[in-house]
């Protein structure tokens, strides 16, 4: 597979790959904040075509209701999704998963959320490493998954 590197600073990256859908917003929650989305479709897109259309729409609303941290705002709506997901609104279950990378900066604090296998980066004595231990399942019908969550200050 042949990833391209997007760099959010010189010292942080998500490796993306042709077929992932990204997406990067100014201002979306607070005057100056940064969204940067990243989703990859696992055996079809159906998962994808979803999260892009309203995942921010979603996480203003949860915003607006409640500015509890914002950490728990993207926990929250990641883990709204995966519900739907294994919950349609019809009979049907579309087999396809997600993977994704969820980036929120604010005043130099990025909190990250991802779910898979997509890699985030930061640079460590003059080495990309990853940022996240362990692995976890796409979210999608019947997956277990783990939405791991990170807090980094990017100035350091």
């Amino acid at each position: 597979m042949i990833f391209s590197d997007f760099y959010i600073t010189r010292d942080f990256k998500i490796e993306i790959l042709p077929t992932d859908y990204m997406n990067q917003v100014s201002d979306v929650l607070n005057k100056g904040d940064r969204l940067i989305t990243v989703f990859r479709p696992i055996d079809g897109d159906f998962a994808v075509k979803s999260f892009k259309l309203s995942f921010i729409e979603e996480l203003k609303q949860r915003f607006e209701v409640d500015t509890k941290n914002i950490q728990e705002l993207l926990f929250q709506t990641v883990t709204a999704f995966g519900v739907s997901l294994n919950n349609p609104p019809a009979d049907y279950i579309p087999p396809d998963k997600i993977e994704l990378v969820v980036v929120y900066i604010k005043e130099n604090v990025a909190t990250i959320v991802k779910v898979g296998d997509i890699s985030v980066k930061d640079k460590s004595s003059g080495k990309f490493t990853e940022m996240f231990e362990g692995k976890s399942n796409p979210l999608g019908p019947n997956a277990d998954t783990q939405i791991m969550l990170k807090v980094v200050d990017l100035i350091s």
